[in-house]
């Protein structure tokens, strides 16, 4: 029914080395979402494309895409996530998968490496899930069930923190006694790598650079946000700390804060941390100013000067315009700044408030070429000639997932 070659396939895949093309299942399930493509390696092209989503609600929406043609939706009345799985295989069970890669937020310490996926590492990635408790439980169990169903298929793991596996001790520890680190594992993981790796990659071939010639920040900027440093295509800070709830004001999370407000409004109102810690996650950032966690629904309310709206937007782009300017610290220079994620491929108004808090570093932003660049259409936003460069580019951390996982099973040195 699915369409793949189990007996044979792991020996094809290992020998042809390149030498044919290879058809790759994504999934990147999230804690209400399930994103899937399947992409041919060789071309990039995707075959399908879907997002199950609001999985977290009694119904969910199923929409997908056959080689980029009209989208087709339905309604799931059962969002259980092995239900909702079974609807997205039969989705692509018209297409030959000759592997299979999965997105896994939290890879700690111990995967910093695209991970080929067995038993033994599905056991460690469970004792990880502590540190990424909204993520790594719904990605492991898609990749069990994934497993037990298509055991002979080669199946990866694609870790968000493997990126930030050569930041330096001295950007990724906290000033806290060490036995936090040594014995609890607390320590600066970063996130969102995936994206982060793919658009600095793009960002060179834009720029017609050599990417280890390149000094980067980037900044993916969507319902989640982060910004990246990165020398030479390799991570070396980033705005996410321990978890994706630090570094930059987002959608419903609130970003660095400090730990003392949290004892303060427990001692004010006798509430649990973790409910506190919720309302971090869940009710803060722009819902927590503006009530929306809608980024459109925020620009909406500038637009017609209502004085939330303006002090959100005013707020988000102070915040990462400090932290892209503290990135000159690990840097040295910043050749190229990046925008990208659904705000930040999207959002002409905030990406121009951004640019304008680092105008003292010689950042600008050419309006036109800004305007021009949203509903996915990318490009160059600052002036022709003009350094440091400013740049959208439209992320694809499954298509980045895919070529790693190919990557994983057809270098020799993998063999």
């Amino acid at each position: 029914m699915f369409g793949i070659k189990n007996t044979v396939l792991r020996s094809t895949v290992c020998m042809d080395n390149f030498s044919r093309n290879l058809s790759v299942l994504v999934l990147n399930a999230g804690s209400s979402s399930i994103k899937f493509q399947v992409l041919d390696t060789s071309t990039g092209e995707h075959r399908v494309k879907g997002l199950a989503q609001n999985l977290n609600k009694s119904k969910g929406e199923l929409v997908w895409s056959r080689q980029g043609k009209q989208k087709t939706k339905s309604t799931l009345e059962n969002t259980d996530l092995e239900t909702v799985l079974e609807q997205v295989l039969k989705i692509v069970s018209t297409e030959s998968i000759d592997l299979i890669g999965h997105r896994v937020v939290h890879g700690g310490e111990k995967y910093t490496l695209p991970t080929k996926l067995n038993k033994d590492v599905v056991k460690n990635l469970k004792y990880l899930s502590k540190l990424a408790p909204l993520h790594n439980p719904a990605q492991l169990a898609v990749i069990e069930h994934m497993l037990d169903i298509f055991g002979l298929v080669p199946q990866a793991a694609i870790f968000d923190t493997a990126f930030y596996s050569r930041v330096p001790p001295h950007a990724f520890m906290y000033p806290v006694p060490y036995s936090w680190y040594s014995q609890y594992g607390v320590r600066k993981y970063g996130f969102h790598g995936i994206s982060h790796q793919y658009i600095t990659e793009e960002a060179a071939v834009l720029l017609s650079r050599p990417l280890a010639s390149l000094n980067i920040v980037s900044c993916h900027l969507g319902a989640g946000c982060s910004v990246t440093a990165s020398k030479g295509g390799v991570g070396v800070d980033t705005s996410m700390g321990f978890s994706p709830l630090s570094g930059i004001m987002m959608g419903s999370r609130s970003g660095d804060v400090d730990p003392t407000v949290l004892l303060h409004i427990a001692g004010e109102t006798g509430r649990t941390m973790s409910s506190i810690l919720e309302e971090l996650n869940s009710n803060s950032g722009f819902k927590g100013i503006t009530g929306t966690p809608d980024s459109i629904e925020v620009e909406h309310m500038f637009h017609q000067n209502e004085e939330k709206g303006i002090l959100a937007v005013d707020m988000f782009g102070y915040n990462i315009a400090k932290y892209i300017a503290s990135f000159l610290v690990p840097l040295g220079r910043i050749d190229a700044l990046v925008f990208s994620g659904g705000i930040g491929e999207n959002s002409s108004l905030k990406r121009a408030v951004i640019i304008q808090h680092l105008s003292c570093l010689g950042f600008k932003c050419e309006t036109e070429a800004n305007n021009r660049c949203v509903l996915g259409q990318g490009g160059l936003i600052s002036p022709i000639g003009v350094k440091p460069s400013v740049l959208v580019v439209n992320t694809d951390e499954e298509k980045i997932i895919a070529q790693l996982t190919q990557q994983l099973y057809t270098e020799k040195s993998n063999n």
